[in-house]
C-alpha cells in the first residue's frame, strides 16, 4: 500500500512542484542541499576531459563545481536565485544566471547535469531535453530502484531509459562511465550523449 501511494504520489508531481522545491519560492530562504559531499576526483578528471568548449552546467547551484572550469568557458544555470547569488559571491569570476523553468538554455557546447535530472518528474523532462543541442553529460546514481527507497523528488532512471529517452529527441549515447563512490554505498555513473 505504501510503495503504491508513493507511486501515485510521484505522477502527480509537476513543473510548478519543482519550481516551488527548487525555486527558492514559497519562502525558502536557502540553497538545497545545505551541505555538498565532495566530487570524487577520478570522476572530476573524467568529467572534465568530455566537457568541450562553453559548458552550461544545468542546475548549478551554488557552484560547487565551476570552480574546475575555465571562467571563459562555462556558464552556469538554475532556478534557484539564492544559490545563484550565493556562487556569484564565492566565485565572482564565473558566469552564473538564474532562469525561469521555460526560458532557454544558454547555447554552449556541453550541457551538463550532475545530480539533477532525478529531480525532474518523467512528465516533465522530454522540455528539458528540448533545450539541449550538441552534447549531454548526465552524472548521477542511475538506478530506477531506488525511487521506492528515497525521499520524494526522486525520479531515478536506468541507463537504458536515459538512451531511450534521449534518443526520442536524436541523441546518441557516446559512453557510460561508472564510478565507485566513497560518499554513497552505491555507484555513480557518467553517461555522454550527442546529438
Amino acid at each position: 500500500m505504501y510503495r503504491e501511494l508513493r507511486q501515485v504520489k510521484r505522477k502527480e508531481h509537476s513543473k510548478a512542484e519543482v519550481k516551488i522545491k527548487w525555486g527558492g519560492e514559497m519562502g525558502l530562504k536557502r540553497s538545497y542541499p545545505r551541505t555538498w559531499p565532495k566530487i570524487e576526483p577520478d570522476l572530476a578528471e573524467k568529467m572534465i576531459e568530455n566537457c568541450h568548449q562553453m559548458t552550461c552546467e544545468v542546475g548549478c547551484g551554488p557552484g560547487r563545481i565551476a570552480k574546475l572550469f575555465n571562467p571563459a568557458e562555462y556558464i552556469g544555470i538554475d532556478i534557484n536565485n539564492i544559490s545563484i547569488q550565493k556562487a556569484k559571491k564565492l566565485l565572482p569570476g564565473h558566469t552564473f544566471k538564474t532562469i525561469k523553468w521555460e526560458d532557454p538554455y544558454p547555447l554552449a557546447d556541453t550541457y551538463l547535469f550532475l545530480t539533477v535530472l532525478f529531480h525532474i518528474p518523467d512528465n516533465e523532462i522530454h522540455s528539458i531535453i528540448e533545450k539541449l543541442n550538441h552534447k549531454v553529460i548526465i552524472i548521477e546514481t542511475m538506478a530506477r530502484w531506488i525511487r521506492d527507497y528515497d525521499r520524494d523528488f526522486n525520479f531515478r532512471r536506468d541507463p537504458e531509459e536515459y538512451r531511450n529517452i534521449f534518443k526520442e529527441h536524436g541523441f546518441k549515447e557516446q559512453k557510460l562511465i561508472q564510478f565507485s563512490s566513497t560518499v554513497y554505498p552505491y555507484y555513480i555513473n557518467m553517461q555522454v550523449l550527442n546529438k
